[in-house]
This record gives structure tokens, sequence and C-alpha cells, in this order.
């Protein structure tokens, strides 16, 4: 009869052949294949590799053979040449009053990205004890673009809140 140590032994060595097996399955190549039909998102299409959506009703037949690649045209099934304008304009997700609260909302937001980042340069800035010399030529400019850019949001705002 076999001793507990031997027994043990032997589960292990199936558990870690299983593993080894079901690990060494290649994956999927096509990461957004399985996604279904209500995402909008359209750039993972763009970056599968010669591939198509399963479930995709409006896919053309052409076939990809080994050496060649897939070439997405803009045509009238990909809507990517559409402004993002357009697409936020003509979505039926929400009312326009709904879609105008959430942008600004979405807005804020990234502005307090902006203002986190800023403020951990100015941070490190302090702390290292740099001065304006100390930067990269192209610094300057950026923070002359960013001061510009946000003064052109702020007069946006402005207009807005008044009419």
């Amino acid at each position: 009869m076999k001793d507990t140590k031997q027994i043990i032994r032997e589960l292990v060595e199936e558990v870690i052949e299983e593993m080894t097996a079901t690990g060494a399955v290649a994956g999927y190549m096509t990461p957004a294949a399985f996604r279904g039909h209500k995402s909008k998102k359209k750039s993972a299409e763009k970056s599968m590799p010669g591939g198509k959506v399963v479930g995709k009703e409006d896919t053309d037949d052409t076939t990809v053979g080994e050496g060649e690649t897939l070439t997405l045209r803009r045509d009238a099934h990909i809507m990517e040449a559409r402004s993002r304008y357009r697409n936020f304009k003509e979505s039926d997700m929400m009312k326009n009053h709904a879609k105008i609260s959430y942008g600004i909302n979405q807005a804020k937001k990234m502005l307090g990205e902006v203002e986190y980042l800023v403020g951990i340069c100015e941070r490190l800035k302090t702390e290292c004890g740099y001065s304006t010399n100390n930067l990269w030529a192209r610094t300057q400019p950026d923070m002359k673009e960013i001061h510009n850019r946000l003064k052109e949001i702020a007069k946006r705002i402005n207009r807005m809140g008044k009419q």
C-alpha cells in the first residue's frame, strides 16, 4: 500500500501536469471578437490583426491569407470619419441637456486631473530647488500653451453661463 507522501506527490504532479497543459493553450488573437453588439467602440476593430468580430452582421467577406494584412477602408460601414461632435449630438443615449451636463461634468473631472498633475510638478520643482532655467527648453512653451488654453476655456464657460 502507498504511503501518504506518495499519494500527495502523485496528486500534486497530476495537478501540475494539468496546469501546464492548460497554460500551453494559445490564447485568442482577436481581443474584441466576443464583445457583442452593444459596444460602441470601433477602435478595437481597427486594431484586430486580420480578424472579424464574431456576430457582426455588416462585415465583408474579405479573407486574409498568410502574409497579407487586412486594411480597413473608411466606407459606409465604419463611422470613424464622423466628427466626435456629430456622434455626441446625434446619440440617443441622453437628452441634449443631459449631454451638456455630462460633458461639463467630465471636463471638470479632467481639469481636476490636470490640476493634480500640475500641482505635483510644481511641488517637485520647488522641492528640488529648480529654477526655470533648469527645465527643458520645451517646458516653458508648453506651460504658456496650457495657460492660454485655460484662458480660452474660461472665456467659453463664461459665454455658456451668460446665454
